[in-house]
This record gives structure tokens, C-alpha cells and sequence, in this order.
């Protein structure tokens, strides 16, 4: 894949001019990480923007008692880290969940990219959405308290954003773990598995070597409002 290539796939480079992907080719590098490899952690200095240009990545953060919290999965075309556009202070960690490419463009380059309005506006576009998604987030954790909608509701959404369909249902694409859905909804990882198994039961779920099979995303969806 050439770094031009991979700008096609970045979401915020949609309306570059020939001009400005000129420009970004010049300051790019491609890296590839391999499955569940730390890109940056929380705390660290860190002097690159990272834009994902397929694979799927969590963002995450320890709270006090040690415990990880999943605030984001991200997806081929995002950017993971503008918070160091204010400071080079990364606020949260990044791990891949299968093998990754992203697209690498030092932080005073990224800068200067910004300049161009078209740019500025869609990094500003992109903030708001990870807002939207937090707000989103709360709101599903207020107005949540039974635990099993609150998986359904992760469930239903990873297979939306992140499934496939196949023969049996709709597949997540990337393996998932009972601690890494615990960490997604923030339970503990005994009390997520009694809700899979239950949803397992129900004829809601199948995992298969790892992936899970969604076997009704009307139902789960149902599971998720009760």
C-alpha cells in the first residue's frame, strides 16, 4: 500500500485538495503493528498525529482502582490521538485489536497542515463526533443499570459498526474477549460472563473460536431497551 493509498482511506483527508495530499505524502510514513501492540499510552510524551488506515484499535484508561476502562473501538479512517494537537501529553491509550496499519504525521507537521481550512474543519468535525459518542456512552451508563442490556447494547453496536454478515448471523470481525467486553462496559469480568451465558441460552449469541456471532440484531437490540 503507498501513503497515497492510504490517505484515500483517512475520513478527514476526504476533501484534500491535489495540493494539501501532496503536501501530507511528503510528511507521512506508514507503520504496521501486529495484533494487541501498544501504539501510545496514556501519560506519555508522544510527537505524532496517528490515523488508522485499516484494522481496529481500542482507545482506553485506568481509573483509580487499576481497573481499564474501553471508551472507544476505533475503525479504518479515524484519527486516535488529536488531543496532543493542544499538548504533546498523550490523555489515553491505544492497542490494537488485530494487525494494523496507520498512517504516522509528526505533530508540527500536523500543525502546519491545519492552516488549510478544509482540514481544520474536518479535525473539528471529527471531535465533535467522538463527543457525541461519549455523551452516547453516559447516557447508555445512566440509564442502564441492568448489566444485560447494557452488554446487548455493546453487542449490538460492535456488530453494526464492526460485523460482517455471515450464514449464522452477524460476525465481529475482531476476536473479543469476556475481559475486553467487561472493559467495554465497565463490569467485572465474572458478572459480563453470566450475562453471555444467558444471552448464549436465549439463542441470542454464538462464539466461535473467539468471534462472536450475533444471531438476531432485532432481538439483541430488544435485549438492549429492556
Amino acid at each position: 500500500m503507498t501513503i497515497y493509498d492510504a490517505i484515500e482511506r483517512i475520513a478527514i483527508f476526504e476533501k484534500a485538495s491535489p495540493k494539501m495530499k501532496s503536501k501530507i505524502i511528503s510528511y507521512a510514513i506508514l507503520k504496521k503493528y501486529s495484533e494487541q501492540q501498544i501504539l501510545f499510552r496514556e501519560r506519555e510524551q508522544v510527537k505524532s498525529i496517528y490515523l488508522l488506515v485499516s484494522g481496529n484499535v481500542i482507545l482506553y484508561r485506568y481509573n483509580h482502582q487499576g481497573n481499564r476502562k474501553v471508551v472507544f473501538v476505533c475503525g479504518k479512517g479515524e484519527i486516535l490521538n488529536e488531543v496532543i494537537l493542544e499538548q504533546e501529553i498523550a490523555s489515553i491509550s491505544c492497542q490494537t485489536l488485530v494487525e494494523s496499519i496507520v498512517l504516522v504525521i509528526q505533530r508540527n507537521h500536523f500543525l502546519e497542515l491545519l492552516e488549510d481550512d478544509t482540514l481544520a474543519r474536518a479535525i473539528i468535525c471529527s471531535e465533535a463526533e467522538k463527543i457525541r459518542r461519549l455523551y452516547r456512552q453516559l447516557s447508555n451508563t445512566t440509564n442502564r443499570s441492568n448489566l444485560t442490556s447494557q452488554v446487548a447494547a455493546k453487542l449490538w453496536k460492535l456488530g453494526r459498526d464492526f460485523g460482517e454478515v455471515v450464514d449464522d448471523g452477524m460476525k465481529v470481525k475482531f476476536e473479543l474477549s469476556i475481559t475486553l467486553l467487561a472493559d467495554m462496559v465497565g463490569a467485572k469480568r465474572e458478572s459480563t460472563s453470566r450475562v453471555i451465558k444467558s444471552l448464549k441460552e436465549e439463542g441470542l449469541l454464538e462464539i466461535q473460536k473467539g468471534y462472536f456471532i450475533i444471531k438476531d440484531m432485532k432481538d439483541l437490540l430488544d435485549h438492549a431497551h429492556e
